[in-house]
């Protein structure tokens, strides 16, 4: 799967994404709500999860103007249910703050709905404040929080978030969409 924005190109990973994925995966700001990568977890990730796994876990992000650099790791995937995907992403941080996680989420939520014909998209994550806010501009809403760990091992929660077909469909056709 291939995807394009105005500003952004999503596409399969290749063995060359290596070290940008793991500038991500192992940055521990990044990954400060999840867990932070050694080189060698990176790699195997990067191999059993986005080369090998069909469909893999998730697809490798680049701004346009920069082909072959890579700007982040967008989690896409099915779940155990027919029909439901599951929604992540992780940026580098020296492009957070620029809108990214919300256009290609964007593209991707159309392409769920208009293309696979999926039924549902669920995302979750344990900080309400910035993933949490995007999840709900995105049109998804809250179905629960659970109890979780974070990667240094305190208790957290984690709140979990969906989007319908025939929700996004309404949100597109009304005056935001």
């Amino acid at each position: 799967m291939e995807l394009t924005t105005p500003r952004l190109r999503l596409r399969p990973f290749t063995p060359a994404d290596g070290d940008g994925l793991f500038a991500i995966l192992g940055d521990r700001e990044t990954m400060a709500y999840s867990f932070p990568m050694t080189r060698e977890e990176s790699d195997s990730f990067l191999e059993r999860s986005l080369l090998r796994r069909k469909p893999p876990v998730g697809y490798a992000l680049e701004e346009r103007e920069k082909p072959g650099c890579l700007a982040g790791y967008v989690l896409f995937c099915p779940l155990d249910e027919p029909g439901v995907y599951e929604l992540g992403w992780f940026l580098r941080r020296d492009l957070w703050g620029r809108g990214y996680a919300g256009e290609i989420s964007r593209a991707l939520l159309d392409y769920a709905f208009d293309t696979l014909g999926l039924r549902r998209v669920e995302g979750e994550t344990i900080d309400p404040d910035r993933a949490g806010r995007l999840l709900e501009k995105l049109g998804m809403t809250g179905l629960g929080e659970t109890p979780a760990t974070d990667c240094q091992g305190r208790p957290a929660t984690m709140y979990h978030y969906a989007v319908t077909a025939g929700q996004w469909g309404e949100r597109k056709g009304g005056p935001d969409g």
